[in-house]
């Protein structure tokens, strides 16, 4: 018995003296569509031609505890850079929609002339 009203008055003590974890404000506060735009730009011009980038190198790089929240948004300015032709999305090796494709996708840069 003396045991267990021990244990409940630690636990007790402990909770209160637990930092409580803090929820991260959300993804859309931390970064904006320049701010991805930017860094996607900057990861595949770093990477070179002929060589393609995952959209969580870009997430990662922007929000590193909760990239995953991210990834919807990166990938809608992933689609918008691929539709000016900034750069090329492709799964499996064959272009396909940033919005649509499920599975992974890599982003490179565009292999013909880029339009201004």
């Amino acid at each position: 018995m003396w045991a267990r009203m021990h244990m409940k008055v630690s636990v007790d003590a402990a909770k209160r003296h637990w930092p409580r974890r803090r929820t991260p404000p959300p993804y859309h506060t931390m970064t904006d569509d320049r701010d991805i735009e930017a860094a996607i730009l900057d990861g595949v011009a770093r990477r070179g031609a002929g060589k393609t980038i995952c959209p969580s190198e870009v997430a990662r790089s922007l929000s590193p505890q909760e990239w995953r929240a991210l990834m919807p948004h990166v990938r809608r300015v992933v689609q918008t850079l691929a539709d000016v032709r900034q750069i090329s999305v492709t799964q499996k090796g064959v272009p396909v929609s940033a919005l649509s494709a499920k599975g992974p996708i890599r982003l490179g840069l565009p292999s013909g002339p880029v339009s201004s």
